[in-house]
């Protein structure tokens, strides 16, 4: 079986708090502070903040999402739920994606998703500028 585990680079204006809480709330599940996640039967998600970020470089084609300011790691626990967990994981994009935020999934199956996991719209939008 393939890899499930996903990562999910975020550039916003909202803070990795208020991501969270966007999400906790989306997905109806009780956010932990200590560390910064949310849990349950058959997933876990953790916010963190990326140490590599660096505003001069996001812009950078092709690896300038890599320096996002915040990144979520996703990963199954219910290898038997995968069809859901991809489903949660697109219903966190198009959250994050109302909110202005920019994202990239980078994970095996990010060509499953939108926008090839929105690098595709990453591409986009730093090729037009």
């Amino acid at each position: 079986m393939r890899d499930l585990y996903c990562k999910v680079f975020i550039n916003s204006s909202m803070t990795r708090e208020e991501i969270a809480d966007k999400i906790s709330d989306l997905l109806n599940l009780k956010l932990s502070e200590h560390p910064l996640c949310i849990e349950n039967n058959h997933l876990n998600i953790d916010f963190r903040r990326n140490k590599e970020h660096d505003n001069s470089k996001i812009q950078e084609i092709p690896d300038g999402f890599l320096y996002f300011p915040y990144f979520m790691d996703i990963d199954i626990v219910d290898e038997k739920r995968v069809t859901e967990y991809k489903e949660i994981i697109k219903e966190i994009m198009f959250c994050l994606w109302s909110e202005k935020c920019q994202i990239v999934v980078a994970s095996d199956f990010e060509s499953e998703l939108p926008h090839e996991g929105g690098y595709s719209l990453f591409l986009n939008q730093n090729h037009s500028k």
